[in-house]
């Protein structure tokens, strides 16, 4: 039979006796030809995990800045059609007063 992934790399990691009669124990309970597919499954299990917190991660900022978006579309739709009045730059209010003051 011809293998369709030919594996090229190893990874060597130690372990204590405790852990390797761990792993012998949970390789039984999980059916597990090797140690070898017991811990290659769980790396790849790790890795689709880690893919899809990424993409959640993702989608969540896009969704948060399209909202964004929207908010800011709707206040310049309003703005635009005269349902808002334009707003002052936050705590400009005193400087033009006190400018208007200092003119007249």
């Amino acid at each position: 039979m011809k293998v369709l992934k030919p594996r090229k790399r190893i990874v060597y990691f130690r372990l204590s006796d405790e852990e390797f009669e761990q792993l012998s124990c949970l390789c039984e309970k999980q059916g597990a030809r090797s140690m070898s597919d017991l811990a290659r499954a769980a790396v790849q299990d790790l890795i689709r995990r880690e893919a899809k917190s990424e993409a959640n991660s993702l989608e969540w900022e896009v969704v948060r800045r399209l909202n964004h978006l929207d908010q800011t579309l709707g206040l310049l739709a309003q703005r635009l059609n005269g349902t808002l009045p334009l707003a002052a730059p936050a705590g400009s209010e005193g400087k033009r007063e006190k400018a208007l003051d200092e003119q007249g």
